[in-house]
């Protein structure tokens, strides 16, 4: 049984935040990369269809529409500001930005904005993975594996090696994160999911993402 996260004083949207303790989750602060914080707090959302190397056309469509989908159904537009947060602290706030916009066959396609959450959340863990952490998306896992994605380094994909998992990714959406504990639940849900990989030795990246705020929290284990 996974030992209980420690309650901190800290606060966030005015609420008590809380971390992880390393002797039971092993979870760690990210790192983000210093060149990635330096005056680029811009997230593009088209770049879902430029940026990601094994992001086909068609899934960017997906994650895009649902993207909008979920933002527009809380008044956000092109400009609005989103905390990227470990289990402490802010570590970058960022601007989420686009300019094609999405029709009514998009809407009725997803109908509900809790029918889109989950595509739009892994479109954004995309994003977040490949610009703040040396790894990228190269491949879905197969069910049962405890994660969603299996990571590649920049590098190795960069000289089309694919296949070198390196790290895995799970990802979480939600549209509307009110209070302390359910937040703690969704990140204790992911924490102990991803444990069934553990075999891999390799390191893990929970991102969760909740719309209504929108927050964005990114925890390495």
């Amino acid at each position: 049984m996974l030992t209980p996260l420690f309650i901190s004083p800290q606060t966030f949207w005015g609420e008590t935040s809380y971390r992880g303790l390393d002797a039971g989750y092993g979870v760690f602060h990210v790192q983000l990369k210093q060149e990635s914080m330096a005056n680029q707090t811009r997230l593009d959302l088209e770049q879902l269809f430029t940026d990601l190397p094994v992001m086909t056309e068609w899934r960017a469509g997906e994650c895009y529409s649902a993207l909008l989908v979920c933002l527009e159904h809380h008044n956000h537009q092109s400009g609005a500001q989103a905390d990227l947060r470990n289990l402490d602290e802010t570590l970058a706030t960022l601007e989420f930005v686009w300019s094609k916009p999405i029709n009514d066959n998009d809407r009725r396609n997803w109908g509900e904005p809790r029918n889109a959450v989950e595509d739009a959340a892994e479109g954004i863990a995309w994003l977040i993975i490949h610009r703040f952490t040396e790894y990228t998306v190269i491949e879905r896992s197969n069910i049962g594996s405890g994660v969603d994605f299996w990571l590649g380094g920049k590098e190795d994909v960069d000289n089309l090696v694919f296949h070198h998992r390196k790290g895995r990714m799970e990802v979480k959406g939600r549209n509307e994160l009110q209070y302390i504990s359910q937040i703690r639940q969704v990140v204790d849900d992911a924490l102990e999911q991803t444990t069934q990989s553990n075999y891999t030795g390799v390191p893990t990246y929970i991102v969760v993402t909740e719309f209504s705020r929108p927050v964005i929290y990114l925890v390495q284990r």
